[in-house]
């Protein structure tokens, strides 16, 4: 695959109350759902303790025990449960996960804590989503 970062959304999922153990993506990810999605880097508090909103990040006990379930566009759930700690660059020798070029329904994918030990409310999952759209090499 060739990849080259030409488009990043940062994108932070709001922990509303760490007993729901499922948090839905912003509504407002409007960008991302027609592009094309061709990588995406996650961050833990250690390394980042605050996103850009000002939000703290979650700790690395709650994001140990985390995952990914991206909804694709057709309705299935080809990423079911990713762990968060496969999209950690640091944690994965400086290598950054890419996807293939999948066309995701953000409205309806979710992060999954778990184990809500060091989780609060307020603290947010944060993102870095590469992607495309009109992609081509």
């Amino acid at each position: 695959m060739c990849f080259k970062i030409s488009k990043v959304e940062f994108v932070e999922v709001a922990i509303s109350d760490i007993t729901l153990g499922e948090y839905e993506f912003p509504k407002q990810l409007t960008v991302l759902e027609s592009g094309k999605i061709l990588a995406i880097e996650t961050f833990k508090r250690s390394t980042m303790p605050f996103a850009p909103s000002g939000k703290p990040v979650i700790a690395d006990v709650p994001f140990a025990d985390a995952f990914l379930l991206l909804e694709l566009d057709n309705g299935r759930t080809d990423i079911n449960k990713l762990p968060l700690s496969s999209l950690y660059v640091p944690g994965n020798n400086g290598v950054l996960r890419e996807f293939a070029d999948l066309k995701v329904s953000f409205s309806k994918s979710k992060v999954l804590i778990k184990d809500n030990t060091g989780l609060t409310n307020g603290d947010v999952v944060v993102f870095a989503i590469y992607y495309e759209k009109d992609y081509s090499c």
